[in-house]
């Protein structure tokens, strides 16, 4: 036992599960600050920090339980609710007292984590699903995604102290940032697991050096150390007089976190895609479990929990992997394993035990609200770049087109929303940054689904878009064939890549015929053409270049003599229907 023990430590050591933890920590713990500063009023604190750092930690902790220790998120409080709860902070003595406005706050977040639950639930149905993907194509979600990491840029410029006059503060985020970077960027596994981590530590050394920190001295005051966070039961406090009100009132934070939380997943999901991982949870599956969570930490803690950004951009930066991976993956003990996997759930316990940790030891609280704004402004702007990427990593692997105006149209409305600094409030709502580039988005998506309906889009669709998408729909009963100048064809089956080759490689297409009469603008020949009937084939008729006439003739050199002139021929000999041509538009980006 002692043995197995020793073991399981050391590699949880060597696979960097630990540095990776504390970074996790790092990276919230800013965020964990702000809320509790927002907060703050000079009545009392609605939310106090240790109760938002132990609620993040056992909040994750619960949900890791929930997902079987498969699914490696963190939990942190929402950013869509912060509107709500300043608005609320202002209407202190003015209107209400303190505690009326601390028990409608809580009832506010208990009321959102209840919607949070109804939305998951719905999301298990396909409608639902569909619903969401017809309102918030790839179009919008990709550089919404992106929304969160731009306008969040604009916190960290302004705590590394580039608005300042403070020259140092500067220097010290220049050197946080650019240790994090050179870090990530070394093949050495142990600096590039430990990057942020180190960055931090770099840039509180040259604060030291330079004076500019006072780090208290752990242990040295005669208070007790550990130290219990304020709890507030919030069924225990009589609850405001309009609930009704109160629930439309905090359901568009509602609405907007639960989108935030679906982006992320489909982030999640790319990656899993890109590294060839099995998807242990469904996205509707997490999202539920998530809000169970959620339902816990609102009814006792803080501020509703989201599946943190951060977080998620420190698993992209350097997933938990050693140079001797194949060996840790081949141990017989799971944990070894788990400790060695790219996706390990690990690094997210760590992190939420240090929450907790932290939670009751105040000195371990004022160490790190000791450290200088501008070392945190430049880890911050380092994460909120990575944050970024991820939504145009989305649009290149969904293959968006745009050189459809319509797609052109509905990015830039979502990206010029979100960063322009426009924002608009109605009492509690406000809507600004990613939130407000979601609504536009939405919106300009509706008006272009509606033009496309009633067929006053100026928009056209090219007959090679729809043999691609024809390929990835119905790929089975496909035959590529030869037909010579004296009426006899030849074929065989092409593999799926093999169609792509051709299709991507032709000049110029011919002509289509179809079970049933279609219409479809051929932009390539600027013209309509008609897709004919012919014996339930589909016939696509292309000239290729001279290189790949060649290597047709080659693949026939059995049975086409070299000197034998024809047409290539691409025919698909299931059954088809208006309808198939239909849904592959529909599908076309």
């Amino acid at each position: 036992m002692k043995e197995t023990l020793k073991r399981r430590l050391s590699h949880l050591v060597k696979s960097g599960c630990i540095m990776i933890g504390i970074e996790h920590f790092l990276v919230m713990f800013p965020s964990a600050m702000l809320i509790a500063r927002l907060s703050n009023t000079k009545y009392g604190t609605i939310v106090e920090l240790p109760t938002i750092l132990l609620f993040c930690g056992i909040g994750t902790l619960v949900f890791v339980l929930m997902t079987r220790r498969r699914i490696p998120f963190f939990l942190g409080p929402c950013f869509a609710f912060i509107g709500f709860l300043s608005y609320h902070v202002g209407l202190i003595s003015s209107v209400k007292t303190f505690e009326e406005i601390r028990a409608t706050v809580y009832y506010g977040y208990m009321i959102s984590g209840i919607f949070l639950l109804l939305l998951s639930l719905l999301y298990r149905f396909n409608w639902f699903k569909k619903l969401l993907k017809a309102l918030l194509p790839d179009t919008v979600m990709g550089p919404a995604i992106s929304l969160l990491g731009l306008t969040l840029a604009g916190t960290g410029v302004n705590d590394s102290g580039f608005y300042s006059d403070d020259n140092l503060a500067k220097y010290l985020a220049v050197i946080t940032i650019l240790s994090i970077i050179i870090l990530s960027l070394l093949k050495h596994h142990f600096l590039q697991n430990a990057s942020v981590l180190l960055g931090v530590f770099a840039g509180c050394l040259f604060a030291t050096i330079w004076k500019v920190a006072q780090w208290p001295i752990l242990f040295s005051s005669s208070d007790s150390i550990v130290k219990i966070p304020h709890i507030y039961f919030r069924l225990l406090m009589a609850p405001p007089v309009n609930l009704l009100r109160l629930g439309i009132t905090v359901l568009p934070p509602t609405l907007i976190a639960f989108v935030e939380g679906i982006g992320r997943l489909t982030v999640y999901d790319g990656m899993l895609k890109r590294d060839n991982r099995p998807h242990f949870e469904t996205s509707a599956d997490i999202m539920l479990k998530q809000s169970a969570s959620n339902i816990f930490t609102s009814i006792v803690g803080i501020t509703p929990n989201t599946i943190y950004a951060e977080n998620m951009a420190i698993m992209n930066l350097h997933g938990v992997e050693l140079a001797t991976q194949r060996k840790g993956m081949d141990d017989p003990d799971e944990f070894v394993r788990n400790c060695h996997s790219t996706y390990s759930i690990y690094p997210y316990i760590i992190a939420s035990i240090l929450c907790i940790i932290v939670a009751f030891i105040g000195q371990l609280q004022d160490i790190l609200i000791a450290i200088p704004k501008s070392v945190f402004g430049g880890m911050e702007l380092f994460v909120f770049g990575l944050i970024t990427a991820p939504g145009i990593q989305i649009l290149v692997e969904q293959q968006v087109n745009y050189k459809k105006i319509s797609n052109q149209i509905i990015t830039s409305s979502v990206l010029l929303a979100g960063v322009s600094g426009l924002s608009f409030q109605k009492d509690s709502l406000v809507l600004e940054g990613m939130s407000l580039g979601l609504v536009v988005g939405a919106a300009v998506n509706i008006i272009t689904m509606l033009l496309r309906n009633m067929g006053l889009l100026n928009e056209k669709i090219m007959v090679s878009d729809i043999i691609t998408q024809f390929f990835e729909l119905y790929q089975g009963n496909m035959r590529l064939c030869y037909s010579s100048s004296d009426g006899s064809t030849f074929e065989r089956t092409q593999s799926y890549m093999e169609w792509k080759e051709y299709i991507e490689n032709k000049t110029s297409i011919q002509s289509i015929n179809l079970a049933e009469d279609v219409k479809v603008a051929d932009v390539d020949k600027g013209k309509e053409i008609n897709i004919k009937q012919d014996s339930g084939k589909l016939h696509l008729y292309i000239d290729l270049n001279d290189d790949y006439r060649k290597k047709i003739s080659n693949d026939y050199e059995n049975e086409v003599s070299p000197s034998t002139s024809g047409t290539t021929c691409i025919a698909i000999t299931e059954k088809i229907t208006q309808n198939m041509i239909k849904n592959c538009i529909q599908n076309i980006k």
